[in-house]
């Protein structure tokens, strides 16, 4: 049931980004501590994507500064490119984290 939630819970589906980005949090929690704990870290990567998007946590702590330089020249390239057509593009040199926190930190800065 937590896992079919956490599935569903998205900015937009709540209404607020950081709204959810806390529910987000706390249903990782939960979900950890009930034996997910993989469905709990991708809870807690999107709601720090969410809180890096809203500018509420510093990028630079989250990723050093050649990794998001090389992240922005794909964006720059590939504007349009989901999640998925960054991961297949830069395979496992940066981990679906990573991908998160800087694509959405900057698509924030575009808007």
């Amino acid at each position: 049931m937590q896992v079919k939630a956490a599935k569903q819970l998205e900015g937009e589906a709540v209404g607020d980004p950081l709204a959810a980005a806390g529910l987000q949090n706390s249903l990782g929690e939960s979900l950890l501590s009930l034996g997910h704990p993989q469905d709990a870290i991708s809870l807690f990567v999107k709601s720090r994507a969410t809180r890096t998007a809203q500018q509420e946590a510093d990028i630079h702590r989250l990723l050093d500064q050649d990794k998001l330089e090389e992240i922005e020249r794909f964006c720059s390239a590939s504007p349009t490119a989901t999640l998925s057509e960054a991961k297949t593009h830069f395979g496992s040199k940066f981990d679906y984290g990573d991908l998160r926190f800087g694509m959405s930190y900057l698509r924030s800065r575009k808007k």
